[in-house]
């Protein structure tokens, strides 16, 4: 709320026009603010391993059992992930757009 002039209406604003890259430049003050025990901060983090969950769960029925996180939340949110999620991950073998030539590669050697 510092940000803000604590201020809950100038954060609305702010948040409502908030870029990727501005709400990437407080992400490492939400784990900052987790770790010296913030309920609000805490909550955050742990809806949004919730989040990451349910979606990565689909995948992993259907994959090899291994997972990737990337960006700039991948590293920082793993020990709020649930032991079983955390216990497949593996680094990333390159960036979202070698994944994308990847896999684009595979469905056009794939007979019609």
């Amino acid at each position: 709320m510092a940000l803000h002039q604590h201020s809950p209406e100038q954060m609305l604003i702010w948040s409502q026009q908030a870029t990727p890259a501005d709400w990437g430049r407080v992400v490492p003050d939400v784990f900052a603010t987790a770790q010296q025990g913030d309920e609000h901060a805490v909550s955050l983090l742990q809806q949004t391993a919730t989040d990451i969950v349910q979606m990565v769960q689909p995948l992993l029925a259907r994959s090899h059992g291994k997972l990737a996180l990337m960006g700039g939340l991948a590293v920082p949110i793993q020990p709020w992930l649930p032991a079983d999620i955390a216990a497949q991950l593996v680094s990333p073998q390159g960036d979202a757009l070698s994944g994308a030539l990847r896999l684009a590669s595979q469905f056009s050697q794939q007979p019609a």
